[in-house]
């Protein structure tokens, strides 16, 4: 009687598992304001004259491509963290 009393306990320890159990926490971010764009690193973004960027981050560093005579410029996020405001 005393062994299956033994074996139901540590059959019942190794069925539990120590609460393994995961749990999901959603964190919600703050949608950007309309006509907003985060940019993200390496990504080209076209720009046109009215279009602001904001910087981020003290980091925030910008590479700007402008064509002569043409109306749109090009605009690469290098470092940091930074957000296109699209004019409207």
């Amino acid at each position: 009687m005393k062994e299956i009393l033994i074996l139901a306990s540590v059959s019942l320890l190794i069925g539990c598992g120590g609460g393994g159990g995961t749990s999901v926490v959603s964190v919600t971010e703050d949608p950007l304001p309309s006509g907003t764009e985060a940019m993200v690193a390496g990504e080209i973004y076209a720009v046109t004259t009215g279009d602001r960027v904001v910087k981020i981050s003290e980091d925030t560093q910008i590479k700007v491509t402008h064509i002569y005579d043409e109306i749109n410029s090009t605009i690469e996020l290098i470092e940091g963290e930074a957000n296109i405001v699209r004019s409207q």
